[in-house]
């Protein structure tokens, strides 16, 4: 019986590592009303390119958002 080698996540299109982590960001931006909102809420999955997170907002595809990290020391606009 041949050997085989498992598939890298890399091999399946995947750009990166993919890590569980609960880490505390506050999202701001507009929700599918138009309605301006901020939200505490924590990550759910990150990597190198983004991650996923919790929210109770629905959006609309392609809305701007910032995402505070932590403390509020650093954000990202998405």
């Amino acid at each position: 019986m041949p050997i085989t080698t498992p598939i890298r996540f890399s091999e399946q299109g995947r750009s990166g590592t993919r890590m569980l982590l609960a880490m505390p960001v506050t999202l701001t931006g507009k929700n599918e009303q138009g309605q301006a909102f901020e939200e505490k809420t924590r990550t759910l999955v990150i990597n190198q390119t983004g991650c996923k997170l919790m929210s109770e907002q629905p959006f609309v595809t392609g809305s701007k958002m910032t995402l505070q990290i932590g403390n509020g020391k650093r954000t990202v606009a998405m």
